[in-house]
């Protein structure tokens, strides 16, 4: 079947009229407040295992978890919180690794990592070295970041935190916490 083309004045218009463009809108004496009971009940704790009916406390000893050994290469236990944040530099020219981190304890810290030759020619050793920034956050700490690449300028790590500041830190000086450049 082919596409018939219909001629614009074949068109019927007569009911066009009978739509209104205007908006209608409700007065506020015509509203009603409808009640709905939810019966007090607790919210459900959307548990799944116990709705499956898999309950931790009924499985015993025989389904503990297994323990994992930790193959970590460094371990840095200065949170007391959730660790939020993280940024990181490698230096080859000095085999430094340096760490940034901000946690829900309101802290940010500098953590060193350096690889050091030891007597034979294939071992090295991992010296770590953590240092707290020393602005008092008042809130988690969201965000760090680190400006270590640009030489000979300075070297800075801003930290940013839910309670608003942005702090500003100038670590040139190898090893240290730096010192607080600006507050913003």
């Amino acid at each position: 079947m082919a596409d018939q083309i219909i001629p614009p004045d074949a068109i019927d218009d007569s009911d066009q009229d009978a739509y209104d463009d205007t908006p209608t809108f409700i007065d506020m004496s015509s509203a009603v407040e409808v009640a709905v009971p939810d019966g007090d009940a607790p919210m459900d704790d959307d548990n799944d295992e116990v709705d499956a009916g898999n309950d931790r406390d009924d499985m015993g000893d025989d389904h503990q978890q297994e323990h994992l050994p930790d193959q970590s290469k460094a371990t840095f236990p200065s949170h007391s919180d959730a660790v939020y944040a993280i940024a990181t530099h490698y230096d080859p020219t000095s085999h430094t690794l340096t760490i940034a981190s901000g946690g829900g304890d309101d802290r940010a810290y500098l953590h060193y990592v350096t690889s050091q030759a030891t007597g034979s020619s294939d071992s090295t050793t991992q010296v770590t070295k953590t240092v707290p920034l020393s602005h008092p956050h008042t809130d988690s700490i969201s965000c760090v970041s680190l400006n270590l690449d640009m030489k000979p300028q300075a070297h800075l790590v801003a930290v940013g935190s839910y309670d608003g500041a942005i702090v500003v830190y100038d670590c040139s000086a190898a090893d240290t916490a730096g010192t607080l450049v600006k507050t913003l």
